[in-house]
């Protein structure tokens, strides 16, 4: 019986520790990485586990935009980066996401990045569509 109450005290510690933690990103909308950075961390919405990043260029001028994010939402973004992410381009729409309290994808929009930045992102994403396909099915 106390083996059993010293894990449910263990499980629940852990618990508060990591499940009850608030992510905190930096909210901005800057024109470089320096001005992002200048902004104060802030508490994300529960379920906001991600800080994500948004570079985009178009017609020449480069904005960052950067704020809290579920996992799905990043999963997303990250599969979009195949498409429109391409730094030597003339526009581009790079999105990033990490899991580091007031972190900022800076440069790594890659494939390899975006899954090291969240494989659970991926993992999340494909349990959701595989269970939604088989709730419209009916098994």
């Amino acid at each position: 019986m106390k083996g059993l109450v010293f894990v449910i005290a263990v499980a629940f510690a852990c618990c508060v520790a990591t499940c009850g933690a608030l992510q905190q990103c930096r909210e901005c909308f800057a024109n470089t990485l320096e001005e992002c950075k200048q902004e104060p961390l802030s508490n994300c919405s529960s379920g906001h586990t991600q800080c994500m990043s948004i570079s985009i260029k178009v017609l020449g001028e480069s904005k960052l935009i950067s704020f809290c994010s579920g996992e799905a939402l990043c999963g997303i973004g990250i599969a979009i980066n195949h498409y429109s992410c391409n730094l030597a381009d003339n526009d581009y729409m790079c999105i990033g996401c990490c899991p580091e309290p007031g972190c900022i994808t800076e440069d790594d929009f890659t494939i390899g990045g975006a899954a090291r930045a969240s494989i659970a992102t991926m993992a999340t994403t494909t349990l959701t569509v595989l269970l939604t396909i088989a709730m419209a099915m009916g098994f």
